[in-house]
């Protein structure tokens, strides 16, 4: 027999979007501008997890969920994963879609710069042995 799911109350909706300072759980982008029905209050740890108070307040959050194609759908993106292995799946993706080259990945390393050898040079260093 599976429980039965809770919805937060209008009153409750308000205090979870204080206690996450109206920023999404998902991505920590704001709130602001977007209204209540773009913005869906979803389980921490899954419904079916069936955890030891899955259903009180505590287990849920604000999440931005619009169907304006101008704003933020991380509800829809989350999927079946957890919140948490979104929110990493995430931050590395932004992570890596800010690498243009290896001086991304590494800060210390220096850029080289190579001459261009004539034919005559080629064939001196062939010469020798």
């Amino acid at each position: 027999m599976s429980k039965e799911r809770y919805i937060p109350t209008d009153e409750e909706k308000k205090q979870l979007r204080e206690k996450y300072g109206n920023c999404c759980y998902i991505c920590d982008g704001s709130l602001n501008g977007y209204d209540d029905a773009e913005v869906q209050y979803d389980h921490i740890y899954a419904h079916a997890a069936d955890i030891a108070g899955g259903e009180s307040l505590a287990n849920f959050a604000p999440i931005h969920a619009s169907s304006d194609p101008a704003k933020r759908k991380c509800h829809a993106g989350k999927g079946t994963k957890t919140f948490f292995n979104y929110k990493e799946e995430l931050r590395i993706k932004s992570k890596l879609a800010n690498i243009t080259g290896l001086k991304d990945l590494c800060i210390n390393a220096k850029q080289c710069s190579f001459r261009k050898i004539s034919s005559t040079e080629i064939g001196h260093y062939l010469e020798i042995k």
